[in-house]
């Protein structure tokens, strides 16, 4: 459980640098997640963590008329 939520605060600050980064293009918490998730699984030292980049075409938020994972995290968390 502590891992879970370890990785939602990783998660969700990682994605407020991208925005930050790529304003231009509107991305996607769940898109980051799983590309996170992805990315520190093939990890063999925290060391390497700063080599993420990942591409930006990959991340971009689709249309859709639910709320996003961000807006329900943060729902949750209030």
């Amino acid at each position: 459980m502590y891992g879970a939520i370890l990785l939602l605060i990783l998660t969700m600050k990682t994605a407020s640098l991208l925005r930050k980064s790529f304003r231009r293009y509107q991305l996607s918490i769940e898109k980051i997640a799983h590309d996170l998730a992805a990315f520190i699984m093939t990890l063999i030292s925290l060391h390497r963590f700063a080599d993420y980049n990942p591409d930006t075409r990959h991340l971009q938020m689709d249309k859709r008329s639910r709320k996003s994972l961000h807006q329900t995290a943060v729902r949750c968390l209030s």
